[in-house]
């Protein structure tokens, strides 16, 4: 440290800071969030204070946000070569709506794991009277989504599978919600 102090090495002279801090460089710690993990998580595996942490969090949400945002927008395959391509945000909104899922209470994520090149999108929405979650494989470079779990099938494949509140369902499932 002594060294590349007077060598005014300071990009040295900050790794040995941060070696000495903990070991976890602010790259390392951005990544974790980037793969999902929390700003509390973060801050348990790395050993610093959750404030720290959210010192370099808000770049690495911002790029989940705008991830997930460019999933939503992908046109899905249509299925006759006459048909108009819906978006996933469209098919999404749509499927909820006619199962009585309101999409306004739904939240969209993304994260990527560092060894990957595509990214997990992930929806949480509450139908059936319980917290479910769509999961897709999101390629940006070929604005590809794949589904990944029946939710996610449920909610974005031309002909529905079979999902929750499912057909007429809907309707006794939401009356029961609202009698309780």
């Amino acid at each position: 440290a002594l060294r590349a102090a007077a060598r005014h090495d300071r990009p040295r002279l900050g790794q040995l800071q941060i070696e000495m801090d903990g070991g976890m460089r602010p790259r390392d710690v951005q990544s974790m969030i980037r793969a999902g993990a929390s700003a509390e998580d973060v801050a348990e595996r790395a050993g610093w204070s959750v404030d720290k942490v959210r010192k370099y969090e808000g770049p690495i949400v911002a790029e989940r946000v705008h991830v997930a945002d460019l999933a939503r927008e992908v046109r899905l395959r249509p299925r006759g070569s006459g048909s108009v391509a819906a978006t996933l945000s469209a098919r999404v909104t749509e499927r909820m709506r006619d199962r009585g899922v309101d999409p306004d209470t739904s939240t969209w994520d993304a994260w990527r794991l560092p060894e990957t090149d595509h990214w997990t999108v992930s929806l949480t929405f509450a139908a059936g009277g319980r917290q479910r979650q769509a999961v897709w494989s999101f390629d940006p470079t070929s604005h590809v989504v794949d589904a990944q779990d029946d939710e996610a099938r449920w909610l974005s494949e031309e002909e529905p599978a079979a999902g929750p509140l499912a057909g007429s369902q809907a309707g006794a499932a939401a009356s029961a919600g609202r009698a309780t």
